[in-house]
C-alpha cells in the first residue's frame, strides 16, 4: 500500500529537521573555530599594495613571450618602504649593467661569462655596482659577464634565456646558475608562489612559465598569468582563511617542485653540454634543500660552488625595510665567486 499523507508528511518534517539540524552544528562548528583561531593569533587574508616605488614611471616591468615579463629598459630610482632607495640601471635589453654606462664595450671576441638567477642575482636592494654581478667583472676584466638576473625569476627562467640565448648565436664560455630552493616553488607556480606575487603586477603586467613532470618525466611547460584566486571569505574569516592556507600545503605536496627543479636543472646541463659550454649550479641560499641540490648536481658531473650567506645575519640583510641581502652580502657572493671560477675558468 502507498503511504499515507500523513505518513510522507512525517517523513519530510524528519528530513527538514535533520538538515537545520545539520547547518545549526555546522555554524556552530564554524563560530567555534573562528573564535578559538583569533585567540591563538590567526589573522584574515590581507592583500595591501606593495609599498615600492619606482622613478620615473612607476612600474618596472614589461611582457615578454617566452619569459613572462623582464626588466624595462633605463635608470630608475626604488624606494622601499619609503625608506630604503637604490638606482637600477638595465640595458636596452632589460638585463642590468655590470660596468659604467661610459665605459667602453668589450672588445670584439671577448669571452663572455652568463649570471643567471632571480632577485638576488639581480641586486634588488642595493647599488648597480654592489651587485655581485658587477663586482665579478670588475675581478675578471678579461671577461664580459652578464647580468641575466631579473627580480621573481627561477630556474625554469634560467633555462628559458640560455635557450633563447643560444638560438640567437651567443655562445659564452660559461653559465653560472644561482639557485636556492625558493626557486623551487617559482618553478611550479603553485597556489603559494601566487599568493606571494600577485600584487606585483602594479610594477608591470607580469606572466609565469611553470612546469610540471609528465607521466614519463619530462618537462612539460606551460604559461599563466600572475593572479590569485582566494577562497571566498578569506578576507572575513580566519577559518576560511586557515581552510585556504591548508589546500595551498596539500596542493604543494602533491606537486614536488624540488623534483622540476632537479629536472630543469638537467635539462639545462644537456643544453649547455650539447653548445660545449661549461655550467656551474652556486648554491645562493643557507638551507638543506638547496645542500641538495647542490650534491644532485655533484652526482650528475655538474659543478656545483656554494656562494650562501646566512642572511639572518644583520649584517647580510636590509632589514627592517627588505629581507634581501645587502652590499656586504653581495660582495661575499663575489668573492667566493671569483676565487672558484679563478680555478675553472680557462
Amino acid at each position: 500500500m502507498p503511504p499515507s499523507p500523513e505518513a510522507s508528511l512525517s517523513r519530510s518534517k524528519k528530513v527538514v529537521i535533520s538538515l537545520v539540524t545539520a547547518v545549526v552544528l555546522a555554524v556552530l562548528l564554524f563560530a567555534f573555530c573562528e573564535v578559538v583561531l583569533r585567540l591563538l593569533g590567526e589573522q584574515v587574508l590581507h592583500t595591501e599594495p606593495v609599498n615600492v616605488v619606482v622613478e620615473p614611471g612607476g612600474r618596472l616591468f614589461a611582457a615578454h613571450p617566452a619569459l613572462g615579463y623582464s626588466h624595462l629598459p633605463g635608470t630608475y630610482r626604488v624606494t622601499v618602504r619609503d625608506s630604503l632607495s637604490f638606482t637600477v640601471t638595465h640595458r636596452d635589453d632589460g638585463l642590468r649593467i655590470t660596468r659604467p654606462l661610459d665605459a667602453a664595450p668589450p672588445a670584439r671576441g671577448t669571452p663572455q661569462l652568463w649570471v643567471l638567477g632571480g632577485s638576488l642575482t639581480h641586486g634588488w636592494t642595493v647599488e648597480d655596482d654592489e651587485a655581485y654581478p658587477w663586482l665579478l667583472q670588475a675581478a675578471l676584466p678579461a671577461y664580459d659577464v652578464v647580468n641575466f638576473g631579473v627580480n621573481g625569476y627561477g630556474t625554469i627562467h634560467a633555462l628559458i634565456q640560455v635557450e633563447e640565448a643560444l638560438a640567437q648565436g651567443a655562445r659564452p664560455i660559461a653559465v653560472v646558475v644561482a639557485y636556492g630552493s625558493y626557486h623551487d616553488e617559482r618553478n611550479t607556480f603553485l597556489r603559494l608562489r601566487r599568493k606571494a606575487v600577485f600584487l606585483w603586477n602594479r610594477l608591470g603586467d607580469l606572466r609565469q612559465p611553470y612546469a610540471r613532470l609528465g607521466s614519463d618525466d619530462t618537462l612539460e611547460v606551460e604559461h599563466a598569468a600572475v593572479v590569485y584566486r582566494v577562497f571566498p571569505l578569506t578576507r572575513y574569516s580566519v577559518f576560511v582563511h586557515a581552510l585556504e592556507r591548508l589546500y595551498n600545503r596539500i596542493e604543494e605536496s602533491i606537486h614536488d617542485s624540488h623534483a622540476v627543479s632537479e629536472a630543469l636543472i638537467l635539462a639545462l646541463a644537456e643544453r649547455c653540454r650539447a653548445a660545449g659550454i661549461q655550467l656551474i649550479v652556486a648554491g645562493i641560499y643557507d638551507d638543506a634543500l638547496t645542500d641538495a641540490m647542490l650534491a644532485f648536481c655533484r652526482a650528475h658531473d655538474i659543478l656545483t660552488v656554494d656562494i650562501a650567506v646566512d642572511l639572518s645575519r644583520p649584517e647580510y640583510n636590509n632589514l627592517p625595510y627588505d629581507s634581501h641581502p645587502s652590499a656586504l652580502a653581495h660582495a661575499h657572493y663575489a668573492a667566493t665567486l671569483h676565487a672558484f671560477l679563478s680555478e675553472h675558468l680557462p
